[in-house]
């Protein structure tokens, strides 16, 4: 990691404005991926309780 730093450091400014976007997008995909997660994980913990207003994949009853 500290040598592709290094040597976008001393790149040109194409390069740079490369790597820098590359950085930029990975971590908006890194944030989206977190969020999934951590919605997918409340939803798995949230079924199944009762007065729970997440889908659980039956209707509830009348």
């Amino acid at each position: 990691m500290q040598a592709l730093i290094a040597s976008a450091a001393s790149a040109g400014t194409t390069v740079q404005a490369l790597v820098v976007s590359l950085g930029g997008l990975a971590g908006v995909f890194a944030t989206l991926f977190a969020f999934w997660l951590l919605i997918t994980v409340s939803l798995r913990l949230s079924r199944g309780r009762p007065g729970s207003s997440a889908p659980s994949g039956t209707p509830p009853r009348p």
